[in-house]
């Protein structure tokens, strides 16, 4: 799973800043697909990617992620950036546990088509995965840093 000791990794989280790259996906009628995590740092409703590796691009790192988590080959010319952000969580899932987290995210989003949809699997470690429409995002109980990411994706989309 990691490229450390459990040991070293949980060293590693706590003196460094861990550079992930979630994505977004939205189909042609603004729906955007979350899934619920079952493990920390985030335990709830989040979008798909990872960690970062030394000689990814954002795009080769979503890619990677979208091909792992969902099973979609994404296409460069629909995945876009939508900002960073910088988070930090209470607990992580390596011990000690309470020690949390600190990330900084490149947010992607991808613009899924209805063939791609088909194709999706539930990820590893998630509970679920659901499309939510705008009107239920808005009505839905997200993490702030998430409910961020989703006002800014769709503020991008808006200038399209």
């Amino acid at each position: 799973m990691y490229w450390f000791s459990e040991k070293e990794y949980s060293k590693i989280l706590d003196e460094l800043v861990i550079v992930t790259v979630d994505t977004l996906l939205i189909d042609k009628q603004s729906n955007v697909l979350l899934g619920k995590r079952q493990k920390f740092p985030i335990k709830d409703l989040w979008i798909f990617g990872g960690r970062m590796k030394a000689d990814d691009t954002y795009v080769s790192a979503a890619k990677r992620g979208l091909s792992r988590e969902l099973n979609i080959v994404a296409e460069d010319s629909r995945l876009s950036f939508v900002g960073y952000y910088d988070l930090t969580w209470s607990y992580r899932e390596e011990p000690p546990v309470k020690n949390g987290t600190h990330v900084v995210l490149a947010a992607m989003m991808y613009e899924i088509s209805e063939d791609e949809k088909s194709s999706i699997k539930l990820p590893p470690d998630h509970e679920y995965i659901k499309w939510y429409s705008k009107n239920e995002i808005e009505k839905t109980d997200l993490s702030h840093y998430l409910r961020k990411i989703i006002d800014d994706a769709y503020e991008k989309l808006s200038h399209q």
